[in-house]
């Protein structure tokens, strides 16, 4: 029998999938975002997970995103095809543009190295690592 969360992941097409500080899971959209009801406190046979309301519409710029990492602090950082990444501190979201040369460019992955930094992978343009500010093309 197929449940209402995979189904509703498999129409979803996810790329990533991300626990929230509170516990919540992020399916490679802001629009998707569900609970898991504590064991014993659903039915017998009811899903264990529930949807919950979340932070984005279909228009946004971070409604989809390909990879994302939780930080030291537990923020969630999104890393988006078209819009490049986006940190959300469980109340607002904040936008880091990536670009090259002026020009935004696809980001494909988000990585959260052990010391904390963020690094991320493009299509065209290699490496980024984050300054603390600013996304900023990766030169070894």
């Amino acid at each position: 029998m197929t449940t209402p969360l995979q189904v509703t992941m498999m129409a979803a097409l996810v790329r990533s999938i991300v626990e929230n500080k509170d516990g919540t899971f992020w399916l490679s959209n802001c629009i998707s975002r569900y609970a898991e009801v504590p064991p014993g406190a659903a039915e017998p046979d009811a899903p264990r997970y529930r949807k919950e309301p979340s932070i984005a519409n279909e228009a946004d710029d971070f409604s989809t995103f390909m990879s994302a990492v939780r930080d030291k602090s537990g923020d969630l950082w999104l890393a988006t095809l078209h819009a490049g990444v986006w940190r959300y501190d469980g109340a607002r979201m904040t936008h880091f543009r990536v670009a090259h040369e002026g020009a935004p460019i696809r980001v494909y992955a988000i990585y959260k190295g052990h010391d904390d930094t963020l690094w991320l992978g493009t299509q065209e343009h290699g490496v980024y690592k984050f300054n603390g500010t600013a996304f900023e093309e990766f030169t070894p």
